[in-house]
């Protein structure tokens, strides 16, 4: 039989996980003290008074700031005895797990596809090089 029990924010625990960093695994929680720290890294460090929403609205654009701010929180929030300092100094977007196969990807995708005989290959009617010069600029927007 279900447990009708009302659940509430207070019962739930932020979910724990795990980041090497500097050749130590530490614990990353993102919790609502994670939240609080982030927001005074952005006033102590970047001189920038902004709630968690405007921090996460610069996650979600990829601003380095942001994640290195939100990720350092989450560390100091699951336990870690870490500088600022110390951490900005060492801290790599690698360091994130999955991190480097999805820029991969990314980029991957952000390129455009190689023209016909643009790496130098006889073309079929054995011209070399592209048959006319690309209009784009890889960006998948029209200038």
């Amino acid at each position: 039989m279900a447990n009708n029990r009302n659940v509430r924010g207070r019962d739930l625990a932020a979910p724990t996980q795990k980041m090497e960093f500097n050749g130590r695994e530490y614990a990353l929680r993102f919790d609502m003290n994670c939240f609080r720290i982030a927001e005074d890294v952005y006033e102590e460090r970047y001189g920038q008074d902004l709630n968690f929403a405007e921090i996460a609205m610069k996650l979600v654009k990829g601003k380095l700031g942001a994640v290195m701010a939100v990720y350092y929180a989450a560390m100091i929030s699951g336990g870690a005895d870490l500088d600022w300092d110390d951490f900005a100094a060492q801290f790599k977007l690698t360091d994130i797990p999955g991190v480097r196969d999805r820029l991969s990807e990314m980029l991957s995708d952000a390129l455009p596809d190689p023209e016909p005989g643009a790496d130098g290959a006889p073309l079929s009617n054995g011209a070399e090089g592209p048959a006319a010069p690309s209009t784009g600029t890889g960006s998948g927007t029209a200038p």
